[in-house]
């Protein structure tokens, strides 16, 4: 998250994985980290999405991916295959293609976040250095009752700049 912030004009190689059950946070995780890029610097997109023909969100800091596990007709497979160009670099840039706008090659930057909340929504081979995953073992039945309502509070009242100031 902090390299993001710092560094958005270096590529990190590697994509990070926010895996667990509903509601343990992966959506407040990266709220702080929107707020630090902006927001018009952090796209969110469906898994058919990036394989689609308009691909403008390939500027961003952060290339959100959201519910790997629901893939459409794409089969896993063909989604790890699509996505290597974006977690990694070489190549150095990617053509950009966005509606009504000439194609144009644009620095391959992006950091990729990919969030599911199935243990089986992605493919990754054994031997995958593209992505970095991190599974939430616990579910939502660990936090008390008002722990989200406390932390967004939190957030609320300038908490989520200090977590954007230290990144």
């Amino acid at each position: 998250m902090a390299h993001r912030a710092q560094r958005p004009d270096e590529k990190v190689n590697h994509a990070v994985v926010l895996g667990g059950g509903q509601g343990v946070g992966k959506d407040t995780l990266l709220h702080p980290l929107k707020k630090a890029v902006g927001s018009w610097n952090f796209i969110e997109v469906s898994p058919t999405q990036i394989t689609g023909q308009f691909n403008g969100f390939v500027k961003s800091v952060i290339l959100r991916i959201s519910e790997a596990h629901d893939l459409g007709d794409m089969k896993k497979f063909s989604f790890y295959d699509h996505t290597k160009t974006l977690t990694a670099s070489p190549p150095e840039t990617i053509r950009v293609n966005e509606k009504h706008k000439p194609e144009q090659q644009v620095p391959n930057l992006t950091g990729v976040v990919i969030t599911t909340n199935h243990s089986d929504g992605l493919y990754l081979p054994p031997e995958d250095r593209r992505h970095l995953v991190c599974w939430a073992k616990v579910d939502k039945e660990a936090f008390s009752e008002d722990y989200w309502t406390k932390l967004w509070a939190w957030y609320n009242k300038g908490g989520v700049d200090n977590v954007c100031a230290l990144l």
